[in-house]
């Protein structure tokens, strides 16, 4: 069983959008036999006053954590607009991640 991690667009997003284009590729990942591994379930919780750029820091560190135990990283076809993704893409990439393109 391979661990896949998630990568794609979520800023500027509606969150319920976001959410259900990550939860369809974990359904497809999981359905493959695989474990998921989606940023949405990263564990981070922010205040509510806290400012959105640190939000979106506190978010990329653990999303990173995530990626780094992780076999394959899934790029949903969103990617391309996001910078956290493409970050997400390029750690990857220099690793020996195998990035797969959806």
């Amino acid at each position: 069983m391979k661990k896949i991690y998630i990568s794609g667009k979520i800023g500027n997003l509606p969150i319920e959008e976001a959410k259900a284009k990550f939860q369809k590729q974990a359904d497809i990942i999981r359905a493959a036999g695989h474990q998921p591994m989606n940023p949405f379930d990263n564990g981070v919780v922010c205040p509510p006053d806290m400012p959105i750029a640190e939000q979106w820091n506190m978010h990329m560190r653990a999303d990173i954590i995530m990626l780094m135990e992780c076999d394959e990283c899934h790029m949903l076809p969103c990617w391309v607009t996001s910078k956290g993704a493409g970050i997400e893409r390029e750690i990857a990439a220099s690793i020996g991640i195998p990035v797969i393109y959806l």
